[in-house]
């Protein structure tokens, strides 16, 4: 986690992410600066708030204020390769399967 002297105090840290099944957190500094923390996962979305999200991300790939990192793209044929890809975290960004 990003040092909490990073966030204002009262401020909010947004977690969505990580590659670690567990991780600790540095208690004492977190609640001194009376931070909250909030888990996110885009996978519980209601539905106006998953389209409004879609909208904005769209929108901001067309306007180019935002590039989609593509790590590997490969053929559907290779799907245990991309899946092997994921899995080990070696990659950085997405694994994309081209369906004929």
């Amino acid at each position: 986690m990003l040092d909490a002297e990073l966030l204002r105090p009262g401020g909010e840290a947004v977690i969505y992410g990580s590659g670690a099944p567990e991780f600790s957190l540095p208690f004492f500094p977190l609640i001194a600066r009376n931070l909250t923390l909030h888990f996110f996962i885009v996978y519980h979305l209601g539905d106006d708030d998953r389209a409004a999200a879609q909208d904005t991300l769209a929108r901001l790939l067309r306007e180019q204020c935002l590039t989609h990192n593509i790590a590997e793209r490969l053929p559907l044929s290779q799907i245990a390769t991309a899946h092997e890809f994921v899995e080990s975290g070696r990659v950085v960004g997405n694994v994309i399967l081209s369906i004929p």
